[in-house]
């Protein structure tokens, strides 16, 4: 210690359900030990010495960083205040303990006291303890042979530690796909920098704030491996249009080389890259054809061919993760990818298939990025709805039930696991809200304000009613994707649906505004359905083809476009609106159709890469189809009688404006408004005087330790 660093009282502060002894530097809730770095300690113990105070950014400055011993203050207190908050299951909006006060400083806010300090009992040999009575309670329930009791001591929380995570980054935007380095010692993983327009490869060691970033090309850089050497690191670079490489870098630092490339889905959320034990290959999900199945592939981690691990008949296997043995690999594999389920297949020594892969879940549901724990006996799976993935213990010998990890919460994915029996995972949160633009004023600087139904979750897909006076749209607010219906200005929101589908979104109005039609991913399938704008039983209207979406009803009633893959590519097709075959429209591709209010044209999108698109028309009943407009964000457009509404392409700072096409004269005017990102849904009111857009207002994720979860 030196002369300026300032030394910890040498007394116990208790405060809640939670005890600080500050002589040994331990926090401590009901006897628990709970794990909290030293420097947010210091945090912590410096605000209960001075509660009911605002204790000053500058001062904490001063206290914690003398002689600017750091030199990002902003960023290093942010990370310790937000750690102490994860310490003690505190929020920053619903404070129980530390308040923020903008720009100054923090305040502790619940009653504390002092006494002096005295050595801690352990609880693991403590009568009185939980984890006493647990396991008395659990010899109990043995000797009387009740099964249940051995699935509750597998799944309840270690005894002595508090299952409370902590987070391992907290840098802003978005950090995913943490992967231990051999020793245990560093961690690799992907960020976006904060300003969410690439992903790089960074390091850091576990207990530093600062990370060293490793890539900085221009492509997406993801899914970080460790070689067993700990020498290299292996990653993904999106090479665009389906293309993906695969790439070593010195784990020091150094140039990147490419050894392979393959065809394979690629998002941030996955964890698509593994080395054998031996460090001589690399396992990832791939084919060699564009538009093949997804299988899982091998390659060498030198130069060479990749060659087939897995062989599936259609769709996708993705996800690989080797046992801690070498001699299974884990993956996923479904129809879509917004449907997977978990399969092991035994390994032979050249890491070839030793046969059939066997099915461990059966719940066609969202899942990402198995990890196996240490001791090879379980896998832990993130599972769920698509913005609510839980983590989950799948027993690999098929006898035992799952059990969900509760103290990962809700938005947990990406689990790895440290040498030392830590778990990692990233932790995400999203919040997409609808917000409205007085056409109107526009010409006046009008600004977006937010709509009063938006709720505080993710609110998407706004369409009007024919007569303007009712909103459908999709919410997440309920806890699930279920379709909701409000006010045109906001108020009377109320859930139209309680589907237990994957997903339910997309919700489009009839023409005569007494029902609302929707999809629900089910079984693998994207069902549509109609459900009565008052409320009441869906009603099933049509079995779709996996990637079926974006069903609207035509302004006559009769037709329901939609756009669906079952033709080997996306295309625009209608069916019948009471239900009967569907005939394809276009020829050239698209997504998003929709027609125009007299009905005679139908416009449509398509994609030339991420959310970029151009907009197209063509006859209704089919015929030519000719562009339209170069440049918009996926099917955020919508079409009025004097022209169509969209949002164009994103621009470098993040903004994406909103534009009007105008049919005289076919001119682009720039709306007064720009709003964020998010292919979410637009709509303009049949009246012209109202425009409703969904955009994300934060989106990020964290890496958080788990104590005790890898076995």
């Amino acid at each position: 210690m030196n002369g300026n660093e300032r030394r910890l009282p040498s007394r116990t502060a208790r405060f809640g359900v939670f005890e600080a002894n500050a002589a040994t530097g331990e926090l401590r809730r009901e006897g628990r030990v709970v794990k909290l770095q030293d420097q947010p300690y210091r945090l912590l113990i410096y605000l209960l010495e001075r509660p009911g105070e605002v204790v000053t950014r500058e001062e904490l400055h001063a206290a914690l960083w003398p002689d600017g011993s750091f030199v990002d203050f902003e960023q290093g207190l942010n990370a310790a205040i937000k750690k102490v908050r994860f310490a003690l299951r505190d929020s920053a909006e619903n404070p129980r303990f530390v308040q923020t006060f903008p720009r100054k400083g923090y305040r502790f806010i619940a009653p504390v006291g002092w006494e002096e300090a005295r050595s801690q009992p352990d609880p693991a040999v403590t009568v009185s303890s939980p984890g006493r009575a647990r396991m008395w309670m659990l010899a109990v329930a043995v000797a009387a042979g009740i099964t249940a009791g051995y699935w509750w001591f597998r799944w309840r929380e270690p005894r002595g530690t508090a299952a409370v995570p902590v987070p391992l980054t907290s840098y802003p935007g978005v950090q995913y796909a943490a992967a231990f380095s051999p020793d245990g010692r560093q961690v690799a993983f992907a960020w976006d920098g904060g300003s969410g327009d690439n992903f790089d490869i960074y390091v850091k060691t576990r207990d530093s704030e600062s990370p060293t970033r490793l890539t900085n090309d221009a492509a997406p850089d993801l899914s970080p491996a460790w070689s067993p050497d700990g020498q290299r690191i292996a990653f993904l670079r999106d090479l665009g249009n389906g293309r993906v490489a695969i790439m070593l870098i010195p784990a020091a630092g150094g140039f990147p080389v490419q050894i392979a490339a393959v065809w394979a889905p690629l998002a941030p959320q996955y964890r698509n890259l593994a080395f054998t034990p031996d460090g001589s290959w690399l396992i990832t999900a791939g084919s060699g054809k564009e538009g093949s199945a997804v299988g899982i592939v091998l390659c060498p981690a030198e130069t060479g061919a990749c060659r087939p691990l897995t062989k599936p008949s259609g769709g996708y296997d993705i996800n690989p993760a080797l046992s801690p043995d070498g001699r299974s690999l884990a993956f996923l594999r479904g129809p879509l990818l917004a449907t997977m389920d978990l399969y092991v297949v035994p390994l032979e020594g050249n890491w070839s298939a030793a046969g059939e892969a066997r099915r461990l879940t059966a719940w066609n549901r969202f899942a990402l990025s198995p990890a196996w724990v240490r001791d090879g006996s379980e896998i832990v799976m993130a599972s769920g709805e698509y913005f609510k993935t839980r983590l989950w213990h799948i027993p690999v010998s098929g006898s035992g039930e799952p059990a969900v990890i509760a103290a990962a919460g809700d938005e947990a994915m990406l689990p790895a696991m440290a040498p030392d029996g830590s778990m990692a995972f990233s932790q995400r949160r999203k919040r997409v809200s609808i917000w409205s633009l007085d056409l109107r004023r526009a010409e006046q600087q009008s600004h977006l304000v937010r709509w009063p139904a938006s709720s505080s979750r993710i609110d998407t897909h706004p369409r009007f009613s024919p007569d303007g006076g009712r909103v459908v749209f999709k919410s997440t607010r309920s806890g699930t994707d279920q379709i909701w219906i409000a006010n045109a200005d906001g108020s009377g929101a109320r859930q139209l649906t309680a589907m237990t589908a994957t997903f339910v979104d997309m919700p489009a109005w009839s023409s005569d505004g007494t029902k609302v039609l929707f999809r629900a991913l089910q079984d693998g399938h994207f069902d549509f359905y109609t459900v009565s704008a008052a409320g009441g039983t869906p009603r099933f209207l049509m079995r779709g083809n996996p990637g079926d979406g974006a069903p609207k009803v035509s302004a006559d009633g009769q037709w329901i476009y939609f756009h669906s893959k079952r033709s080997g590519e996306y295309q625009i097709w209608r069916m019948p609106a009471g239900g009967g075959s569907a005939v394809q429209l276009t020829r050239g591709g698209g997504m998003g159709g929709r027609d125009s209010p007299d009905g005679r044209t139908l416009y449509f999108v398509r994609y030339a890469g991420g959310d970029n698109a151009s907009l197209w028309r063509m006859p209704a009943g089919g015929g030519e189809e000719a562009r339209v407009i170069e440049g918009i964000l996926g099917e955020s457009f919508d079409v009025t009688g004097k022209g169509i509404y969209y949002a164009g392409a994103c621009r470098p700072d993040g903004t994406c404006p909103l534009f009007f096409h105008a049919f005289a004269g076919g001119e682009n005017t720039q709306l007064a408004a720009s709003t964020l990102p998010g292919n979410n849904g637009l709509c303009v009111s049949p009246n012209g005087h109202t425009l409703l857009r969904a955009h994300i207002i934060e989106i990020g994720a964290d890496i958080m330790v788990l104590e005790g979860s890898g076995k």
